[in-house]
């Protein structure tokens, strides 16, 4: 009788058998399973690999106004002997010092 494998299950058998250097029959005894199923499966592992990622992704509006748009934050403003720099809401720390330490020397 047949065995449903699971898809994850079935990847990782033909990926072991890739790797090994058994042929398909000698894996396929070892593991309970049959050559043709190994031969099957490395098919749909390698149709799986080539398989472009998804072009969409789902998007969640949220109406709710007590969470504040990115663009409606006020950006931070910050001046350095005669320089200006308007600093914008979620700016990387790290980024934010590198453009701080280049103005104070700069100004230096």
């Amino acid at each position: 009788m047949a065995v449903h494998r699971p898809p994850h299950e079935r990847r990782k058998l033909a990926r072991r058998w890739l790797a090994s250097d058994l042929s398909a029959a000698a894996f396929a005894e070892r593991h309970g399973v049959s050559a043709a199923s190994l031969h099957r499966w490395r098919r749909e592992l390698a149709s799986a690999d080539r398989s472009p990622s998804p072009g969409f992704v789902e998007v969640v509006v949220s109406e709710d106004p007590a969470v504040p748009s990115p663009a409606a934050a006020p950006a931070v403003e910050i001046r350095l002997d005669g320089a200006a720099v308007l600093v914008p809401p979620g700016t990387d720390a790290a980024t934010l010092a590198l453009v701080l330490d280049a103005l104070r020397r700069h100004a230096s």
